[in-house]
């Protein structure tokens, strides 16, 4: 997923690309997943085609969308803005500031990732969940929403709001 097609064919819409830069794929050195949590209900919005949601689509569109978010994780855990800066090039690193340094994020409840398709492309996911950081400068437990887009089907986070709860 890191750099590469999510999927290996290449159907109208489903490919979908996370621009992880090599270093930041190297050291997170796991795929889909590799920070565990439990996985929520996937929700699909918008006008998609039927086609669409009776293939493999969605769940290539899950797992880039869960892909992008763990290396977003990993990159504010390890204080890595270089590597937010290229999967984030719009969110401020300072919106993570809660994250790095932290040695542990547990999750509350489950993560819902939200896709928001139109035909055969997906524009926009949301996920949702409720986290509890340990370590770091800010630990304790936060209502975490991730915004991401695709565009030419390249993924980016487009928003990040945490809220200590």
């Amino acid at each position: 997923p890191h750099g590469a097609p999510v999927s290996g064919s290449l159907r109208p819409g489903s490919v979908l690309v996370v621009p992880a830069p090599p270093a930041l794929a190297q050291a997170a050195g796991f795929h889909f997943p590799y920070l565990p949590f439990p996985l929520g209900t996937l929700v699909i919005q918008g006008t998609p085609q039927s086609a669409w949601t009776q293939s493999t689509a969605p769940t290539d569109a899950e797992v880039a969308a869960i892909t992008l978010y763990q290396d977003a994780i990993y990159a504010a855990m390890h204080g890595r803005n270089d590597w937010w800066n290229q999967i984030a090039p719009k969110v401020a690193y300072s919106s993570v500031s809660q994250l790095v340094g932290s040695s542990k994020v547990g999750y509350l409840n489950a993560v819902d990732p939200v896709i928001t398709v139109k035909g055969t492309s997906v524009t926009n996911f949301q996920i949702v969940t409720t986290i509890a950081i340990t370590g770091g400068p800010e630990p304790g437990h936060y209502s975490l929403t991730v915004g991401e887009s695709a565009n030419d089907r390249i993924m980016t986070v487009t928003s990040w709001t945490m809220n200590k709860i």
